[in-house]
């Protein structure tokens, strides 16, 4: 689990693949195979934030699965 955007989401991995990104304010959560388009992902073992060096607006995370090392972007609405 990781904390993004001054602690407002929290990005959780699951078995078989699975993200759940939890907004910390109301505690509303989207569930998805957000890496399904990159082949079968039986796990996922980890998530990390990568600090930015710049101001940005998209948090940088590393997602590390059975299919790789995945990197993707989570804007400051929450999509992945």
């Amino acid at each position: 689990m990781v904390l993004c955007h001054n602690e407002k989401y929290l990005v959780c991995t699951h078995r078989a693949g699975l993200i759940t990104i939890i907004n910390t304010e109301d505690f509303s959560f989207t569930t998805g195979s957000f890496l399904e388009q990159h082949g079968q992902i039986d796990h996922i073992q980890g998530v990390t934030r990568i600090e930015n060096e710049f101001v940005v607006l998209f948090e940088k995370l590393v997602f590390s699965t059975s299919a790789g090392l995945f990197i993707a972007n989570l804007t400051p609405e929450g999509e992945l």
